[in-house]
């Protein structure tokens, strides 16, 4: 009896013995938890080193391909590793392992990747240069949000690379991205707006989108927000003057009916090159029609601002300086009443009839 007890305790021992080392055995293809661990951990490396989260900038070469190597031998056809695995090829500068991973990845469709290799398509890196190429590739990110890539359709849109050159459709595509705050589609569309392509010109528009993609530390809009402001200003004045009733008249206008113009204090906008020539301060189209003038004692055709006028226009003047660069003065806009003045010194001892504009600004 004892004997038969023994056997069936000892047979449950070892059934249990033999349960555990079944348990320790892992089924054929299911990895352990060790292995598992390890996986996670080759994975979070390349993530860390190459992956979306982090920019193309960060990434370090050195540490990214091993580790992202090494990730993709766990997981041959994660499309996240393939990218991830290109981006790193491509900060090192083997642009094609870069564009072959990237095409694998985007097959799949991982947007980033489809940028990534409409940017290679667009300037012939690791691929031959092919815009239509880039286009497809840039669409099928931009139709899925991708604001990089909306601002890479406008691009080819606007300069028509590859297509008929068409600003509404730039424009279209560059507002997608801008209004997801990428900064070089503000600069690209407010540059639109500023010149009115494809869209109506809008300096106040163009203003606010440099201003939004400055603030973002674009400096090729900063430059922009700064040159175009004080002209943006101008035009608003203009645009104001004009309905007010003022009337904008040319050079030709001047020699024609200047003298007309100021006998009946004519409302009038006045653009030009703002000089000066002795004591005199003269708003004129170019230097040839002052020089002409004290050639031939021409006494028509000479805008000229007498002291009292113009004051916006002297602190304009003062501030653009005495450049010797800009031989025919600073450009500038006045508006204002026109009225009759005579002059003695442009043409020595002869009386010149002059306009006066006193400055409505």
């Amino acid at each position: 009896m004892r004997w038969t007890i023994f056997m069936v305790v000892a047979g449950i021992a070892a059934l249990s013995i033999s349960g555990l080392s079944a348990r320790a055995q892992p089924l054929e293809g299911h990895p352990t938890a060790a292995q598992m661990d390890a996986r996670l951990q080759a994975v979070t490396a390349c993530e860390s080193y190459a992956g979306e989260g982090s920019s193309l900038e960060q990434v370090i070469p050195a540490l990214a391909l091993p580790a992202c190597s090494n990730a993709l031998r766990q997981y041959p056809n994660s499309p996240r590793l393939l990218f991830a695995l290109g981006r790193a090829y491509y900060k090192s500068g083997d642009l094609y392992s870069a564009a072959r991973l990237y095409r694998q990845a985007a097959d799949q469709g991982v947007g980033g990747a489809e940028i990534g290799l409409a940017y290679l398509y667009l300037n012939g890196q690791g691929v031959p240069k092919d815009y239509a190429q880039a286009l497809v590739w840039y669409r099928k990110a931009a139709d899925q949000g991708w604001s990089g890539a909306q601002y890479g359709v406008g691009l080819i849109y606007a300069n028509g690379w590859s297509v008929p050159q068409d600003y509404a459709q730039a424009a279209a595509w560059y507002s997608k991205a801008a209004a997801q705050g990428f900064s070089d589609a503000q600069n690209n569309l407010g540059s639109l707006y500023e010149r009115g392509l494809g869209v109506e010109r809008d300096y106040q528009k163009a203003l606010e989108l440099y201003r939004k993609a400055a603030e973002q530390g674009n400096k090729q809009a900063q430059n922009n927000f700064a040159s175009l402001k004080p002209r943006a200003q101008v035009s608003d004045k203009l645009s104001k003057a004009q309905q007010q009733g003022y009337r904008q008249i040319s050079f030709e206008d001047f020699k024609l009916d200047g003298k007309q113009l100021a006998e009946g204090n004519a409302k009038l906008i006045l653009s030009g090159a703002y000089s000066k020539s002795g004591d005199l301060e003269i708003l004129q189209p170019s230097g040839l029609a002052v020089a002409t003038a004290r050639r031939y004692g021409n006494d028509s055709g000479i805008p000229v601002l007498s002291d009292d006028a113009a004051r916006n226009v002297r602190k304009y003047f003062l501030e653009c300086g005495n450049n010797p660069l800009a031989q025919l003065g600073c450009p500038v806009t006045v508006s204002g009443h026109a009225d009759l003045c005579t002059l003695t010194n442009l043409l020595g001892s002869k009386s010149v009839p002059c306009l006066v504009v006193e400055d409505g600004w």
